[in-house]
């Protein structure tokens, strides 16, 4: 006899239950996976012991992860069924859906039609998955049988001698993560057409579990494309092709291009904004957390000063409110991602002198005691310019007083177009993640458990406050350095290390140890003193 605690109630069991069964008898919401004493577990786990469960459902991160998982594995097995021997690559996120081409087939509504009805029938059959756990030299056969030659190169960089994999049918394959039992477990999803491709349209976290209606984001997806076309470039689109350019000794070449790359970029942005100076002259930059606001900012600020324009920098922290006046929520919390924590009034007002020519006494803004005081006079000339930095700059509620032609939006974001392989894209989300634990471990001394305190209420803060206005920007910069997870493994992976399966994270960093595990790692000295990724790992000459 054993006891599982769950919903505050103890419940006692003769004999082991799979934890599906469980969560039907006592759990009335939809559950895709659970929680074991705080370890993540697959539904088709048994509880055979004195345990605490939760439900893991639609309304977390790590339920959405499993959810996508086995949809996309689906997706695959149709694919497979109606077009033998045509290659699924998932690429990237798009309109909070995952985007995908089929290589060897001029994609339509119908052939999407066709999918989605495929899909629907593989779902009513209620098809169970099975975990199988084999030698390296088996995987690489059922891999070579399958046609998926991006995984077995894979496999030569995968540090263990087993694998896991998953058996639908007559279909093999793995995704890097649990799956849920069965094809009849998932419930909802949509396919968009988005020629050349499709957008799998699955539910999301931040919206309840419900799947969101497809929304155009013309220039996001453009710059969505260019990422892609640019690891066609590079010959670098996968883990395993970067770590052929390591084990190949040309590395370098790729690190020059990437550099090159952005400095085009900012140069391209420097000449529009030099070549409407009269007019633009509040450049303001946002974009996600650890995106590299900052070294772009300072970057862009040397472009335009070889043009002759100064460009003065302006921090919208400076504007907070006094702590006094800004209202707390119902924990009592301050949230100052929040606009209304900014003195909105005040920074326009400011904003208007300065392009006017007036001198103007700037605030300033001591966290410790939370009270704003009066900094130094400043004034800027008729052919110069002002920097904004900050979340909220692509929001016409913080600027709203400035006339739309003095403004040059730049939205910013690491948009990573590297897999795992052709079925695992590394998120861009995860992508920041990594870059936000080192940079907080080296310069602020936090934990990897600490960043990702804070992470659920940054990513809130961002899909509230960022993502809405992306397509206000006049400029999306694609801040991703193609080879820097070769970089940042040296630094991350000893913190993933450090943290033992009973933590509250492990899932969480689980994930990001299956991408870098196989990632070759490169010494810092390769990295130029003036790349965005110095932000992050030290050593800039962007102080």
């Amino acid at each position: 006899m054993f006891t599982v605690e769950m919903n505050s109630k103890v419940i006692k069991y003769d004999a082991p239950i799979r934890l599906d069964a469980l969560l039907r008898d006592r759990f009335s919401k939809y559950a895709v996976g659970a929680w074991v004493d705080g370890r993540l577990c697959e539904l088709t786990k048994f509880a055979d012991h004195n345990c605490k469960v939760d439900a893991v459902t639609l309304e977390c991160e790590d339920g959405v992860r499993i959810y996508l998982r086995t949809l996309k594995f689906v997706f695959i097995m149709a694919v497979n069924k109606l077009y033998p021997g045509c290659a699924v690559k998932f690429l990237y996120g798009l309109s909070r859906g995952q985007y995908c081409e089929i290589n060897g087939i001029g994609l339509d509504s119908e052939a999407v039609r066709r999918i989605e009805d495929e899909m629907r029938s593989l779902i009513k059959q209620d098809i169970p998955f099975e975990r199988i756990k084999v030698s390296k030299e088996k995987a690489e056969q059922i891999y070579n049988d399958a046609g998926y030659l991006d995984k077995t190169e894979l496999l030569k960089y995968r540090p263990e001698d087993e694998v896991n994999l998953y058996r639908c049918a007559n279909v093999v394959n793995y995704l890097y993560g649990h799956m849920m039992p069965s094809t009849g477990y998932l419930r909802t999803f949509k396919l968009h057409f988005h020629s050349p491709g499709i957008v799998i349209m699955y539910p999301r976290h931040e919206l309840g579990g419900a799947v969101p209606d497809f929304e155009q984001s013309v220039k996001f997806d453009k710059t969505l494309w260019n990422a892609q076309n640019w690891g066609k470039t590079t010959g670098v689109s996968n883990i395993s092709q970067l770590n052929k350019l390591i084990d190949n000794g040309r590395i370098a070449d790729l690190i020059n291009m990437s550099e090159i790359r952005h400095e085009n970029e900012i140069e391209h942005m420097a000449c529009e904004i030099a070549d409407g100076i009269r007019h633009n002259r509040v450049i303001l930059i946002a974009g996600p957390s650890s995106s590299g606001k900052t070294t772009l900012s300072r970057k862009l600020k040397a472009h335009l000063a070889v043009k002759g324009i100064r460009a003065m920098p302006l921090s919208t922290d400076d504007y907070y409110k006094n702590r006094s006046e800004i209202p707390v929520d119902e924990d009592g919390n301050i949230d100052l991602e929040h606009i209304d924590t900014i003195d909105v009034q005040r920074f326009n007002k400011d904003l208007l002198s300065l392009i006017k020519g007036d001198e103007v006494q700037l605030p300033s803004y001591d966290f410790t005691s939370g009270k704003r005081s009066v900094g130094d006079p400043i004034s800027i000339g008729r052919d110069e310019c002002i920097i904004v930095e900050g979340i909220h700059g692509l929001n016409e509620a913080l600027t709203g007083l400035i006339p739309r032609y003095n403004k040059y939006k730049i939205y910013i974001s690491a948009l990573s177009h590297i897999g795992i392989d052709d079925h695992t894209p590394v998120s861009t989300t995860t992508a920041r993640l990594i870059r936000r634990i080192v940079r907080d471990n080296s310069f602020r001394g936090a934990s990897i458990e600490e960043t990702l305190d804070m992470w659920q209420s940054v990513r809130r803060g961002e899909f509230r406050w960022i993502y809405p206005f992306q397509e206000e920007a006049d400029y999306i910069f694609n801040s991703e350095v193609t080879y820097e997870l070769a970089v940042l493994k040296k630094y991350i992976m000893p913190l993933i290390d450090s943290v033992k399966a009973d933590n509250k994270y492990f899932a969480k960093i689980n994930s990001i140890s299956k991408v870098m595990k196989y990632v070759r790692s490169i010494e810092d000295d390769l990295v130029p003193s003036n790349s965005i990724l110095r932000e992050f790992i030290g050593g800039s000459t962007y102080k």
